[in-house]
């Protein structure tokens, strides 16, 4: 078993923390949340290994799909605010 690869992203309505494991993306959440560490030991239980901060591909390309949302739907950000 490998370890679970994380990356950060910074988006315009918070910096998410994504997460690849055997190829496949296994996280995408906010970073800065309650009960974040109650989560991360969740999923590390779970799947029996670690984080380790490390590019990955999976993560590139999720990343890329963000920043796609972010560019084509603004207004979200917006929205959620509202939402407060």
């Amino acid at each position: 078993m490998g370890p679970i690869k994380i990356k950060y992203f910074a988006s315009p309505y918070g910096e998410l923390v994504l997460g690849a494991y055997k190829e496949k993306l296994c996280l995408c959440d906010w970073r800065h949340r309650k009960n974040r560490d109650a989560v991360d030991a969740r999923i590390q239980q779970g799947l029996k290994t670690d984080y380790r901060e490390q590019d990955d591909l999976v993560l590139d390309k999720a990343g890329q799909q963000l920043r796609k949302l972010c560019i084509s739907h603004p207004d979200l950000a917006e929205h959620d605010k509202h939402k407060m």
